[in-house]
């Protein structure tokens, strides 16, 4: 059960019109205040932050008037806005692989530089949507969808329904919900997840994990003194550049 957030803002925390808005992770909130509010939005603060803003674009227009070709601040600038957005979410990549795939599509990428080109992509895309319209909940949903790779995302939660179906049908002594979904948190799993997780003790953990790897659902990987259980078809379907996924004896599945 989800407990509302004890963080605030200290620019909200002494007006009335929010104070009876609470948090909660699990619960939408359709009570907002219409917009604009009513509070005083031109503090002196906010002007003087105004005042910095554009005495800072004034000095970048006349550095890109310096540049022969200014598209190298479109080109570059997101690329590298990409990169800092993904390290946020743990997702590593360098500049020169960036670079170096932005020219070179067809090049296979690791993940993480998929990713991160995704957010340069969902980047343009927005500030191209901006000519044609403002700001409205359809540019939301077009960056999130370039971000996030739906179609990849359908492919995942296809293959996690999937896999549940096999595991009740195999192991259903050992079957959960919580189980399965857990093992697609991440490819790899511990038994210390599965603890950690609330799911099961230590030694019915391991049981657990052994009896998936032995219907084909997960590989087990000795890795220095840490025994690890692999997701192989979950880790593949992440790092291969089709959504594809080969299903329980039988046939590719091709997500359309």
């Amino acid at each position: 059960m989800s407990t509302p957030s004890t963080l605030q803002s200290p620019y909200v925390e002494n007006n009335d019109i929010f104070r009876h808005m609470s948090f909660f992770a699990a619960l939408p909130y359709n009570d907002l205040p219409n917009l604009p509010p009513a509070l005083d939005l031109e503090t002196k603060r906010v002007l003087k932050a105004c005042l910095k803003a554009r005495v800072a674009l004034s000095a970048l227009r006349q550095a890109t008037a310096l540049i022969p070709n200014p598209a190298v601040l479109i080109n570059s600038i997101p690329l590298l806005e990409a990169q800092a957005s993904s390290e946020i979410e743990n997702i590593v990549t360098t500049t020169d692989a960036l670079f170096r795939h932005a020219q070179l599509a067809s090049l296979a990428a690791d993940p993480a530089t998929k990713d991160a080109l995704r957010y340069r992509t969902a980047l343009k895309a927005g500030f191209d949507s901006l000519r044609k319209r403002p700001v409205t909940t359809r540019t939301a949903q077009e960056v999130c969808t370039i971000i996030k790779d739906v179609h990849m995302t359908v492919a995942v939660r296809k293959l996690l329904e999937h896999t549940a179906d096999f595991a009740r049908k195999m192991a259903p002594k050992q079957y959960s919900r919580e189980l399965i979904e857990l093992v697609f948190v991440q490819p790899y799993c511990r038994i210390d997840n599965i603890v950690e997780a609330g799911i099961a003790k230590r030694q019915t953990a391991s049981t657990y994990l052994h009896r998936l790897e032995s219907v084909g659902i997960l590989q087990q990987r000795q890795i220095g003194l840490n025994k690890l259980f692999v997701n192989s078809r979950f880790l593949k379907l992440l790092t291969s550049e089709s959504n594809e996924y080969k299903r329980f004896g039988s046939k590719l599945y091709s997500n359309p």
